[in-house]
């Protein structure tokens, strides 16, 4: 291909319609996806005990971080934490020291204002997950589940069979990007405290 058929392609690029272009985005998109959909199977496939360090007492000033390696690379980590009223847990997942995934779990419960017939007050309870595929630290797509019942019990059913609906939250993800670049670095409760509470890097 001659200079002048090269700069024509380029251009033919450039100026790609606003359909085409999101065409190939989308396509980019569904391909990224793919390669974190058999990155995250591949982990999920090993047999691997958990590096396991508690943090505080039970309660939402207390913490669980959970380091999974596999042949001495940090391929998965979990962050769990709950108060009175919910447990949120986050996995994050890495291929070759980049973050590419996290799946968050988060249950909780609130008065729903009204009397059983036993006296006691009624409750809902909520049960969510967050499928967040992240490239180069930013999310690519963010899909999420939400189901509420009365009984906890049927909570685990019903977000089984409830569809994935796209969801767009900037500041969940841009806290879990933190949580997923700066916990590996440390294991000092002081840091972790600043990351995982306080929503802030190291510096």
């Amino acid at each position: 291909m001659n200079l002048r058929n090269t700069f024509l392609a380029a251009v033919a690029v450039v100026f790609l319609s606003p359909a085409t272009n999101a065409f190939v985005q989308a396509h980019c998109v569904d391909h990224q996806i793919s390669d974190i959909r058999k990155w995250y199977g591949q982990i999920e496939g090993y047999s691997i005990r958990p590096i396991v360090e508690q943090f505080g007492e039970d309660g939402p000033d207390g913490f669980t971080v959970k380091r999974y390696f596999w042949q001495d690379e940090l391929v998965k980590l979990e962050v769990s934490l709950g108060g009175d009223h919910g447990v949120v847990t986050d996995l994050y997942y890495y291929h070759k020291g980049e973050l590419f995934f996290v799946f968050r779990t988060s249950s909780g419960w609130r008065f729903a204002g009204y009397q059983l017939s036993d006296g006691n007050e009624a409750t809902i309870e909520t049960l969510e997950e967050h499928r967040v595929y992240i490239s180069d630290l930013k999310v690519i797509r963010h899909l999420q589940k939400r189901v509420e019942a009365n009984s906890p019990e049927v909570l685990p059913e019903q977000i089984r069979t409830q569809p994935n609906a796209d969801h767009v939250d900037p500041e969940m993800t841009r806290q879990m990007i933190i949580q997923g670049f700066w916990v590996p670095q440390t294991n000092a409760q002081a840091e972790l405290e600043q990351i995982i509470f306080d929503g802030r890097g190291l510096e």
